[in-house]
């Protein structure tokens, strides 16, 4: 009948409030492969998701669209943060990615609100190729793709939603897409060049490069012809009279001249 002492003090916490439903779900940047860094496409089929404002220490279980499929799980650290990645790849499409929160004492929170995330691998269509356009062809002949301009303009054609990149001799040089024209920020040398162009879709996949436009830019004025021979008359040049009578006229071509090129006389 003899009773010991107390023993130590046991203390527990009793608690059975579930918590909030986690919130600021969002796209990791390095699996937010899109056009925008905001638009939530992406063409990583095991994109990382990642989010805060959870408890810390709480037990993060991430889902697929249906609420149910569980796509992984991870403990939030000592200030909420947490970041999942699928194990395996998820399909192209829509998905609607929601979590819960379970905290230390194991009550879980409802559903959080989804984060729509498009997954796609599809690469785009090779586009056509690129043409030189009227306001930038300068040359003799409307298509004869000569042009005086450094930074001339491209006719492309990109699908809506689509980015496109400008390639000149393979290289890949900074542009701007206006309206379905594609042009050059930096001045082009003087040369004959070979222009083509990639397009992006808005998850990033590029589209394998357009046909080549073969171009030349050429800035140089040749030097003016010299006439070494006319007929002699009273006024000592070619007269009305004369003009389609078969009067030849003798034109020293310099050396600049190159086939195409025009003669005014």
């Amino acid at each position: 009948g003899n009773t010991s002492a107390p023993s130590a003090p046991f203390d527990i916490t009793l608690d059975r409030g579930l918590p909030d439903a986690p919130t600021a779900l969002d796209l990791f940047a390095s699996s937010d492969s899109g056009v925008s860094p905001s638009d939530n496409y992406t063409n990583d089929t095991t994109p990382t998701i990642t989010g805060a404002a959870v408890e810390p220490g709480a037990t993060v279980t991430l889902y697929d669209t249906d609420g149910t499929t569980v796509l992984g799980t991870t403990v939030a650290d000592g200030s909420g943060t947490w970041s999942i990645t699928p194990i395996s790849p998820l399909a192209d499409g829509l998905h609607e990615f929601k979590i819960t929160q379970t905290d230390v004492s194991g009550n879980t929170s409802p559903l959080s609100a989804p984060l729509n995330v498009t997954i796609d691998t599809g690469v785009p269509s090779t586009p056509s190729a690129p043409d030189l356009a009227t306001s930038s062809d300068s040359g003799i002949v409307d298509n004869d793709n000569y042009t005086n301009e450094t930074a001339p303009e491209f006719a492309v054609s990109v699908p809506a939603g689509h980015t496109a990149s400008l390639f000149i001799d393979g290289v890949e040089v900074p542009s701007t897409l206006v309206a379905g024209v594609l042009t050059p920020i930096n001045p082009i040398a003087e040369a004959p060049h070979t222009v083509t162009y990639t397009v992006t879709d808005q998850a990033g996949n590029e589209s394998g490069p357009s046909p080549d436009l073969a171009i030349t830019i050429d800035t140089v004025a040749t030097a003016a012809p010299v006439i070494n021979s006319i007929p002699e008359n009273s006024g000592g040049g070619v007269t009305l009279g004369e003009q389609g009578d078969g009067t030849v006229i003798r034109v020293d071509i310099p050396s600049g001249a190159i086939a195409g090129d025009s003669l005014l006389l």
